[in-house]
C-alpha cells in the first residue's frame, strides 16, 4: 500500500491508483471534464490538474490520470492550483464559440427565458408557453404592449434581417388566457409565517407581491388610493389622449385589471384608501411585519424622512444589490428609489428586490439575483449569421394584430401565425446550458469567457440537415462521444480527425452523424459535457392547445 497527503489528510492505497481516486477515498472532489469515470483517462483539458510535491521535486499532473507514488504530498485546493485550473478553463472557452444564454435573455431586465418561450410556442404549447411567461414575468401582458423591448434589440436576427417580434408573442399569450377567462397561478410555497408588509400598489409593489406570495410568504399591500396601479392608470389616459392607433387606454386597462387580479387570486391581501401615514411609527409596523417594502414612488420621501432613513438624490438611499434602507428590515424599489424608470425596469425592480426580502426572511444574506454566468460571443460575422438563418425556416417578419382590440379576428389562425413568427427564432442560446459542465466550472473558478477569445474559431455546424447536429465550436476534444460510440456494436462510429488546435470530431466516408451513430447517438449526446452534440428540435407541429381553440374557443373560427 502507498500512503500519500492529499491537502493535509493522509490515505493509504493499492499501487496503481490515480489521485483523482485516492482523492475521492478521503471526501476531496477534483473537477474533472473529459474524464469519465470506469473509461480510460484521456489528460485533455487538464481542468483535474494538481501539484505534486516528491522528494527533489515539485511538478503540476492532470489527477485523472497520475498514479500516487509512495510519500506524495498533494496539493488540490490551494489558491495556485485554483489558479491553473481557472487558465485551463479559460483556454478551453478560449476556442468556444456560442453564448451560453441567448443574447435576448440576457437584455431582459427581468430576464425571461425566451427561447424556451419561443420553443414552446413552437411545439404549439401554448400553456406551457403562458406558464414559463409568468412565474417570471408579473404584468406580462402590459410590457408585451408597453416595454421598451430591449429583448428585441439584442436579438441577433436583427443582425440579419428583422428580430423576432418577442414582446408580441409574448402578449398573445397572455391574451389567450384571458380570451379563456381564465388565470394561470403559478404554485405557492408552504406559509413560511413571515409577512411583508409593500406601501404602495403600483407596478413595483404588486410584481414583488407576486414573487414574495409564490415563496410562501404573507404579503399585504397597503395603497393610499381607491384603486391598485393608480399612477399608471392616470398616466396612461393622460399620454394616450386622443387615443393613438398603436396604444388603445381601454385595452391596456382591461389587461391591467386581469394582471392585477390574478395576483391577488395568488393570496395577497391588498388594502385600498389606506395609506401607511409618516404618523405611523416604525418600531410599531415591525411589531406586526416582518419586513417592509417602500414602493410607494415620491410619497417614500416623506416616510423616509419621518422613519429617519437616509435620502439620496433620486429617493430612498439603498443599498443597490440588497434593496436595504438603514434599516435592515425596510426595503425600497422602483420610482421610490430611482425617480422616473421604464415599465419593465419597475417590474425587474419588483422581482429583484422579493429575491432580497426573501433572503433576509430566510436568513440568509439578502440579495437580487445575480446575473448567470454565460458566454457571450457580440455580434457575429455575416457568413455566421447565415448558418444560423439556414436552421430556420424562411418566414417573413409580421405584426400580429391584437385580439383584444378585433374581437373578430379567428384566434385559432393568429396562433398559428404565432407558431410561425416564433419558427424565426435562431436558436442562439445553448440547449445544455443547464447541464454543461463547462459553464458549471467557469462559473465555480470565475473564469473569464474572453481572456483568450482571439482562438475563437468561427461559428459552423456539421449536419445541419440530420437528424444529430455537431457545433464544432463547443467541442472540446474530450473523446466521451467516441468512448460510448465504441461501446454500441454495429455502428460505423466516430473518431478525432486533425490535428493539434485543429481537432475534431469526424465520421468516416462522409456519412452524417445521425447514420455514423446509429442507435449510439442518444448515448453519445449524453456523454457530451459541453453540449455540442444534439438533436435537431423536432418541427412544430398544432398541438391539443391549437385543436382545443379550434373546437370550442368562441373566437377559434369554427
Amino acid at each position: 500500500m502507498y500512503t500519500v497527503t492529499i491537502d493535509g489528510r493522509q490515505v493509504s492505497v493499492p499501487p496503481g491508483t490515480t489521485i483523482l481516486s485516492a482523492a475521492e477515498r478521503v471526501g476531496i472532489t477534483i473537477p474533472t471534464l473529459c474524464f469519465w469515470p470506469g473509461k480510460p483517462p484521456q489528460s485533455s483539458c487538464f481542468v483535474c490538474v494538481v501539484k505534486v510535491t516528491a522528494p527533489g521535486s515539485s511538478r503540476f499532473l492532470p489527477a485523472c490520470a497520475a498514479p500516487v507514488a509512495d510519500g506524495m504530498i498533494i496539493e488540490s485546493e490551494t489558491a495556485e492550483v485554483h489558479h491553473l485550473r481557472r487558465r485551463a478553463l479559460e483556454l478551453l472557452l478560449g476556442h468556444h464559440r456560442g453564448d451560453c444564454l441567448a443574447p435576448c435573455q440576457l437584455a431582459c431586465p427581468v430576464h425571461l427565458d425566451v427561447p424556451i418561450m419561443l420553443q414552446q410556442i413552437r411545439q404549439g404549447d401554448f400553456h406551457g408557453a403562458l406558464v414559463t411567461i409568468k412565474q417570471e414575468m408579473a404584468f406580462a401582458g402590459l410590457l408585451g404592449r408597453l416595454c421598451n423591448r430591449p429583448c428585441e434589440k439584442a436579438c441577433r436576427r436583427s443582425q440579419f434581417d428583422q428580430g423576432v417580434s418577442i414582446c408580441t408573442l409574448k402578449r398573445l399569450m397572455v391574451d389567450w388566457e384571458l380570451l379563456q377567462q381564465a388565470s394561470f397561478l403559478p404554485p405557492v410555497a408552504p406559509a413560511t409565517g413571515k409577512t411583508v408588509l409593500i406601501v404602495g400598489a403600483g407596478i413595483t409593489g404588486l410584481s414583488a407581491a407576486w414573487y414574495l406570495r409564490q415563496k410562501g410568504h404573507h404579503v399585504i399591500v397597503r395603497e393610499s388610493d381607491s384603486l391598485p396601479a393608480a399612477r399608471f392608470r392616470k398616466t396612461l389616459l393622460e399620454q394616450t389622449s386622443p387615443p393613438s392607433t398603436e396604444i388603445d387606454p381601454q385595452t391596456i386597462l382591461r389587461v391591467l385589471d386581469h394582471e392585477v387580479a390574478t395576483i391577488l387570486q395568488l393570496g395577497v391581501a391588498i388594502e385600498l384608501s389606506r395609506a401607511v401615514s409618516p404618523q405611523e411609527p416604525l418600531p410599531s409596523l415591525l411589531r406586526e411585519v416582518d419586513a417592509v417594502l417602500l414602493a410607494c414612488g415620491g410619497e417614500a420621501r416623506e416616510l423616509a424622512s419621518a422613519w429617519n432613513l437616509e435620502l439620496g438624490r433620486d429617493g430612498v438611499a439603498v443599498d443597490r444589490q440588497t434593496f436595504q434602507t438603514r434599516h435592515p428590515q425596510v426595503f425600497a424599489a422602483g420610482t421610490a428609489i430611482r425617480g422616473k424608470t421604464s415599465l419593465v425596469r419597475k417590474v425587474a425592480d419588483g422581482k429583484e428586490v422579493a429575491q432580497a426580502i426573501d433572503g433576509f426572511l430566510v436568513g440568509n444574506r439578502p440579495e437580487k439575483p445575480a446575473l448567470p454566468w454565460s458566454v457571450r460571443s457580440g455580434r457575429w460575422q455575416e457568413e455566421e449569421l447565415r448558418l444560423l438563418a439556414a436552421q430556420t425556416a424562411f418566414v417573413e417578419a409580421a405584426s400580429l394584430p391584437d385580439p383584444l382590440r378585433n374581437p373578430q379576428i379567428d384566434l385559432s389562425s393568429l396562433l398559428e401565425q404565432a407558431v410561425q413568427q416564433a419558427e424565426r427564432c435562431f436558436r442562439c442560446n445553448c440547449r445544455a446550458a443547464s447541464s454543461c459542465k463547462l459553464r458549471q466550472l467557469a462559473a465555480q473558478y470565475g473564469a473569464d469567457p474572453n481572456r483568450y477569445s482571439s482562438l475563437r474559431p468561427p461559428f459552423s455546424l456539421i449536419d445541419r440537415q440530420s437528424d444529430v447536429i455537431y457545433e464544432p465550436g463547443k467541442c472540446i476534444a474530450c473523446g466521451r462521444c467516441v468512448q460510448a460510440a465504441e461501446e454500441v456494436p454495429g455502428i460505423l462510429g466516430i473518431s478525432f480527425v486533425g490535428r493539434g488546435f485543429d481537432v475534431r470530431i469526424g465520421t468516416p466516408f462522409d456519412r452524417s452523424f445521425a447514420e455514423a451513430l446509429g442507435a449510439a447517438a442518444d448515448a453519445c449526446i449524453a456523454a457530451c459535457p459541453t453540449g455540442a452534440l444534439y438533436r435537431r428540435e423536432v418541427s412544430s407541429s398544432p398541438c391539443s392547445d391549437l385543436a382545443e381553440i379550434r373546437k370550442s374557443c368562441s373566437m377559434g373560427g369554427t
